[in-house]
């Protein structure tokens, strides 16, 4: 962390906070968790703290509970599009599908508790079997899709806001080339929000550090504050464009956590929540705070 710090300008002291010029460059929501993210020019922060819509429906397996991408990785390949009521799937050479969110049958599933190491249990709403048979035949598995009700979006277990910086997906994109993959981390790792440097570019990385930040919303200031660094799982291993897991990626994310965080969790990027009703643009410059 000394060589970073350096090279920012900082002088690392424990508990020491600046504020450089930074702006967001990319909005983003997974309005299915594990599926392919939207990119948007805002996001509007719900009461928990979250981008508005973001993992709003889920995936179900045959055993109810909801799945992920490290179990089923072409789930990657499914495209939501927001609709006024519902979504619009696409995915590969399958016919577009519209879901409409209004009316689910109920059905109850289980979402694992990382927290608690416990399996939750909620009351959803079901798409229906036409979409369940959409999704699994992109997936090549039976499952289901369901629209979470707020309980279940609202879970404590749950992380909000992930940030990461164009300057780190630029590091970890040059070591993937080096190792003869085409780069797309940004994508790979899912986050929300992406911001970079305004006069200048940050340091790699340096988002580990965020304790704060905060932007002009309407007539007044708004912040979000982070909670803990992206601890990371199989996900980035798993190529958007094709749903084929790449096991070099987390490899190289490896690599890199290593050398700011030895013998700690691999991670990349870092969690927030943000003021409930406030508003993010692309381009929205913002005062961050870092802390040592």
């Amino acid at each position: 962390m000394l060589r970073h710090c350096v090279a920012f300008g900082i002088v690392p002291i424990e508990g020491l906070s600046v504020t450089p010029n930074v702006r967001v460059v990319a909005t983003f929501i997974h309005p299915i968790k594990a599926c392919a993210a939207v990119e948007l020019p805002s996001v509007t922060i719900d009461r928990w703290g979250a981008a508005q819509g973001d993992r709003r429906w889920a995936v179900i397996n045959a055993e109810g509970s909801v799945t992920w991408a490290g179990e089923f990785p072409r789930l990657v390949l499914v495209m939501p599009e927001l609709l006024p009521q519902g979504l619009r799937l696409t995915a590969l050479d399958q016919a577009p599908l519209d879901v409409d969110d209004a009316d689910l049958p109920p059905r109850t599933i289980g979402i694992w508790n990382d927290l608690a190491k416990r399996v939750d249990h909620f009351t959803v709403g079901d798409a229906g079997d036409e979409a369940a048979q959409w999704m699994s035949e992109v997936v090549k598995a039976p499952v289901r899709l369901v629209r979470l009700g707020d309980d279940a979006v609202g879970r404590d277990s749950t992380n909000r806001l992930h940030v990461v910086s164009t300057v780190s997906c630029a590091e970890v994109d040059e070591l993937l080339a080096q190792r003869g993959l085409q780069a797309e981390s940004l994508r790979r790792c899912r986050p929300n929000i992406v911001i970079e440097g305004l006069d200048a570019p940050l340091v790699p990385f340096i988002e580990d550090h965020l304790t704060q930040m905060r932007w002009q919303c309407g007539d007044g200031m708004v912040s979000m504050k982070f909670t803990g660094r992206s601890i990371r799982c199989v996900v980035p291993n798993v190529d958007t464009r094709t749903g084929e897991a790449q096991p070099v990626v987390l490899e190289s994310l490896t690599t890199l956590s290593a050398q700011r965080w030895p013998n700690e969790a691999v991670s990349f990027g870092i969690y927030g929540r943000a003021t409930p009703g406030a508003r993010l643009d692309r381009g929205q410059p913002v005062e961050v705070e870092f802390g040592f």
